[in-house]
């Protein structure tokens, strides 16, 4: 409703100043204002699709908008299905109709920034540690799907805002008795080879930026 019924503010046209730049300039957080440059504090996943976005679809206010729209509306049903794993259906139900009349919620969620894209991904990578460690054998299905896209949700959330790490650090603290179990059973080689790719992969994170 209303979504261009007030101009990108500056946050927001710091974005649009990002997708506007060169691929490299986003990924290393640089902006270019009036031929000064300066660092947005945000990591670019979100302005990565944003520019995909917006080479298919335009960079009117609209458009932009509607980007975060799709985000805002997904967040829905994927609250309301962490709520009932948490929980109950009540709970669902009840976290559904706060996000619908939540003022923040309906603020950003078609504001021009990472907002609404970071409460889907935390929506969602709640919702998958929860069937990884509470699902039924059924629920659960392949495990290795599962824990798959715990992690990408996990990498995609901290590449679109940095405090989402402490998101994803709380959920490894409770995922790691399981994993210890895992551990103790698997082959020492097997062992080797997996602490060998989470190695590789805190190298890779570390070296892309991550570290700021």
């Amino acid at each position: 409703v209303d979504m261009t019924g007030r101009s990108l503010w500056t946050d927001e046209s710091f974005t649009l100043l990002r997708i506007q730049g060169s691929w490299a300039e986003m990924f290393t957080n640089t902006v270019v204002r009036q031929n000064l440059i300066t660092t947005d504090l945000n990591p670019p996943f979100y302005f990565a699709l944003l520019k995909l976005w917006a080479g298919a679809a335009g960079d009117s206010d609209f458009a932009l908008r509607l980007f975060s729209v799709f985000w805002s509306v997904l967040a829905l049903p994927l609250s309301v299905a962490l709520a009932r794993r948490l929980h109950s259906n009540a709970a669902g139900v009840l976290t559904g109709l706060f996000l619908l009349t939540c003022p923040a919620t309906q603020w950003y969620g078609w504001e021009v920034r990472n907002y609404a894209i970071v409460e889907a991904l935390a929506a969602l990578n709640g919702y998958l540690v929860l069937r990884w460690l509470h699902g039924t054998a059924r629920e659960r299905g392949p495990r290795i799907a599962i824990v798959t896209g715990w992690l990408i949700s996990a990498l995609a959330g901290v590449y679109t805002h940095y405090t989402f790490a402490g998101f994803a650090a709380g959920q490894l603290v409770a995922v790691l008795p399981t994993v210890w179990r895992w551990l103790r059973r698997m082959p020492r080689p097997q062992v080797l080879r997996v602490a060998g790719a989470i190695g590789l992969l805190a190298a890779a994170l570390w070296v892309s930026g991550l570290s700021e």
